[in-house]
């Protein structure tokens, strides 16, 4: 059988964050939530935890870019972006998005969101 993607995603994962233009957001964080899509090459499907992807390790590493400040939700989904590729050597792309509730502007919106996707670069 010939697999063509290997796909694994984790989905709602919740983050009070200081990101944002405002000194209001950068004191009190807004809301976000992260979903994300890794593409894992190499993906043994031998049932053997230690060969698979570790969720928990995915999870961390998204925590600490969301515990830094940032103006704008693109450099942060950037910034994930780029230590998943440090973090995972499994990982061929991925597509990050982060959703900003409530975000503070005039009029009614219920939320705003980025949609990043990347794939690993190849020296060679």
């Amino acid at each position: 059988m010939k697999i063509n993607k290997s796909l694994l995603s984790l989905n709602g994962l919740k983050f009070n964050s200081k990101i944002g233009v405002y000194d209001f957001e950068k004191l009190n964080g807004n809301e976000f939530i992260i979903n994300i899509s890794l593409n894992i090459d190499n993906n043994n499907f031998d049932d053997h935890i230690k060969r698979a992807l570790d969720y928990e390790s995915v999870y961390g590493t998204i925590e600490l870019v969301m515990n830094k400040s940032f103006n704008l939700i693109e450099t942060a989904a950037y910034e994930i972006s780029k230590n998943i590729y440090v973090e995972f050597d499994q990982i061929s792309s991925c597509t990050i998005e982060i959703i900003k509730l409530k975000p503070k502007i005039k009029g009614e919106i219920n939320n705003s969101t980025f949609l990043l996707e990347t794939e690993r670069e190849i020296n060679g």
